[in-house]
């Protein structure tokens, strides 16, 4: 096939045909994404929340990552435990008014 002797209408069927097999790519590559991190992908985002856990920071980023505990107890005045769950592992954290998160522990359960 000689690229140089194809006409105008001909050019526009072929950047038609590659513009429609592009589409379809993208799209089938989006719903692939959005059913691997609904199914199989799942423990990867659980286990980028996980990550996010660190000593020192504030309870408020806890509850962003994990939403409102399930479970709370005050161990002293100023200190509680909370638990949080998630799709594969349960989350417990002991929080100091003082220190903020000073230890936290991760069950997991799948």
């Amino acid at each position: 096939m000689n690229w140089h002797s194809l006409g105008t209408a001909d050019a526009i069927k072929i950047g038609a045909s590659a513009a429609g097999v592009w589409g379809f790519l993208v799209t089938s590559g989006k719903f692939c994404k959005s059913r691997y991190t609904a199914t199989l992908g799942k423990r990867r985002s659980v286990r980028k929340q996980l990550n996010q856990l660190a000593v020192g920071s504030t309870l408020a980023h806890v509850e962003s990552l994990f939403g409102v505990p399930v479970f709370e107890q005050q161990i002293g005045t100023s200190t509680n435990t909370y638990v949080y769950t998630t799709a594969y592992a349960w989350v417990q954290v002991r929080h100091s008014a003082a220190k903020g998160i000073e230890a936290f522990a991760i069950t997991v359960t799948h």
